[in-house]
């Protein structure tokens, strides 16, 4: 069974038609790039099936359970994202950046949440960040926080797009062999621009004029 199954999705902002009848199934533990032109509506998809953006219409189904508006905070839980724009809380460093959610929506103790959090940051790289803010980090940092975070519940589905635009190169393959690493049977599903990282995926998904132009 696929864990992300797309039946004809489309995306509409007013008159402008985004996604188009768009299909496509993603099976467990499949490493996916998403490519295409740029404005041709990569990110609105990977929104859309996360529910971030509903679909205008169509249909998106996460293990066989269609995802719903009245359960798409759930299905959230077992779907990973980390966006270009990093999505940090200003006011918290990063080690509440990591632990806010736990600790507020899931109730765990904080104590353990920030034991979880700093085998997080070794990993990528920021110990000695934890108690910085956003202000006080690189862009590469916060990129680094967002991958953290987004890894916290231990998603089914990691969803990465231009999750490393702020790397420099060697950074970025560093940062892409640890996702790699504590993968294992995870799904990830990568929007990235450097050759590097989208010839590391097992498949390519084109979209083109937001529809499926290639699958393979």
């Amino acid at each position: 069974m696929s864990i992300i199954s797309v039946k004809n999705l489309e995306k509409r902002f007013g008159d402008n038609v985004i996604l188009r009848d768009l299909n496509a199934d993603i099976e467990k533990g499949e490493v996916i790039s998403i490519i295409g032109p740029s404005g041709t509506g990569k990110s609105t998809f990977l929104r859309a099936i996360n529910f971030l953006d509903p679909p205008t219409s169509g249909e998106v189904f996460f293990d066989g359970e269609l995802i719903t508006r009245k359960n798409m905070d759930a299905i959230r839980l077992k779907m990973g994202m980390v966006f270009q724009s990093f999505g940090l809380f200003s006011h918290l460093n990063a080690m509440g950046n990591l632990t806010a959610g736990p600790v507020k929506l899931l109730k765990t103790p904080k104590p353990e949440a920030e034991e979880k959090a700093a085998e997080l940051l070794k990993m990528v790289g920021l110990t000695e960040r934890a108690h910085h803010f956003p202000r006080q980090l690189s862009g590469g940092q916060k990129q680094r926080i967002g991958i953290a975070r987004a890894l916290y519940n231990d998603p089914e589905v990691l969803v990465l797009d231009e999750a490393t635009s702020s790397l420099d190169e060697g950074t970025e393959a560093k940062i892409m062999d640890e996702i790699y690493d504590v993968s294992g049977s995870r799904t990830l599903i990568i929007i990235a621009h450097r050759l590097s990282t989208v010839n590391r995926c097992n498949r390519k998904i084109k979209i083109v004029n937001g529809r499926l132009a290639e699958d393979k």
